[in-house]
């Protein structure tokens, strides 16, 4: 199902960005001495004109993720070019506003009530009451644009920002000493996540997963910092891949 593929999208958004690896990397598993055995999210790809190395990108985080070890430090300081997968340097915030007012937005007069189910607006009207929130301060929203800005809400509640997220800890490092480069731009990824195929069963889901969301991402961090690649795989993808029907609801 094509929103399954959206929700994946979205949780790596949100939470981190899930490396996948041809079978000619290494793993990065030197920290320092007396610490061989450690690893961090990050790989090397090497040829015989450059390297590369490529690190699973946390996009919010906490103050207590830092200090990052010290082999993405080694790695950060021995490259001469940032690539991100959005730089935040270049993002145009009047244009986005156009864009969530464009496609993220029901116009005056209209409602998510009158564009979702029952059983939908039951559950979410049943969330913003537990968060001391009422259907007014939302309703405007459409369904996509709300399940992102209350995944955004509840992260930030649990002290998951921006401010302290890999990006933009790198791109403060690489001002004025580093090209900074981006894989995407930030309208492309609003326009899919504001056109998404099935919005209200991206909400469903999203309302779903709230009460599970501080062990959710307690978990993805857990195996970040301890370079755990294939915990995090069995942990986000796997279930998705053995039944499409299955969410994060543990």
């Amino acid at each position: 199902m094509q929103i399954k593929k959206i929700h994946i999208y979205i949780i790596f958004i949100l939470g981190f960005l899930s490396i996948v690896l041809s079978q000619n990397t290494k793993a990065f598993t030197q920290e320092a001495a007396g610490k061989s055995n450690a690893k961090s999210f990050i790989w090397e790809v090497s040829s015989e004109k450059t390297t590369v190395y490529i690190l699973g990108s946390v996009h919010v985080a906490k103050q207590n993720l830092y200090p990052l070890s010290n082999s993405i430090e080694k790695a950060f300081a021995d490259s001469s070019k940032l690539v991100l997968e959005i730089n935040p340097l270049t993002v145009d915030n009047s244009k986005i506003r156009e864009m969530i007012i464009k496609d993220g937005l029901y116009p005056d007069g209209d409602s998510i009530k009158n564009h979702i189910k029952p059983e939908l607006s039951e559950m979410l009207n049943n969330y913003l009451k537990q968060e001391n929130m009422t259907i007014g301060m939302v309703q405007n929203m459409k369904p996509g644009l709300l399940a992102i800005t209350l995944s955004m809400y509840q992260m930030t509640s649990l002290g998951y920002t921006e401010e302290y997220g890999i990006d933009n800890y790198f791109v403060r490092k690489s001002e004025g000493s580093k090209d900074i480069l981006e894989l995407e731009t930030i309208e492309d990824q609003v326009s899919l996540l504001l056109n998404m195929p099935d919005e209200a069963l991206f909400l469903e889901y999203t309302l779903m997963e709230m009460q599970n969301i501080q062990s959710y991402m307690d978990q993805i961090y857990e195996n970040w910092k301890t370079g755990d690649s294939k915990g995090m795989y069995e942990f986000v993808l796997k279930p998705y891949e053995q039944d499409p029907s299955k969410t994060h609801t543990r």
